[in-house]
């Protein structure tokens, strides 16, 4: 699977306005909460595309564009981690994917996009 940049990881492209988390919110019921308004899930999409959606490659080589981040196998969302609860579930809500170690799929149905980061914040570009 690919699709258009993380909105949550910074980019030479964009920064992530850190805001947006706060406010974004699925639009159909999730497991531990209730559903969000159109607008409230529109913040969790790729940036490219205003906040319309993004272009998702499957494995089957389809490409679609999904108006909602969680597109993956069960409606998981392709750019958060999964909060792993029940364990081996799909999750359309997850946390935000931070650097390093904890920047890894949670189980087998967690599908998690990343790319190389703007350094993740430093001024410094990396080659």
């Amino acid at each position: 699977m690919a699709a258009d940049r993380n909105p949550w990881i910074n980019s030479p492209a964009a920064t992530v306005d850190a805001t947006k988390w706060s406010t974004w919110k699925p639009d159909v019921a999730y497991s531990g909460g209730t559903a969000g308004t159109s607008d409230q899930a529109r913040n969790g999409n790729a940036i490219p595309h205003q906040g319309d959606g993004q272009n998702v490659l499957f494995l089957d080589s389809h490409v679609e564009f999904a108006k909602r981040a969680y597109c993956s196998v069960e409606d998981d969302n392709i750019y958060t981690v999964a909060r792993n609860s029940p364990p081996g579930t799909a999750d359309l809500y997850g946390t935000v994917p931070t650097p390093g170690s904890s920047c890894t799929p949670m189980n087998r149905k967690d599908s998690l996009l990343v790319h190389d980061p703007d350094n993740f914040g430093s001024t410094t570009k990396k080659r």
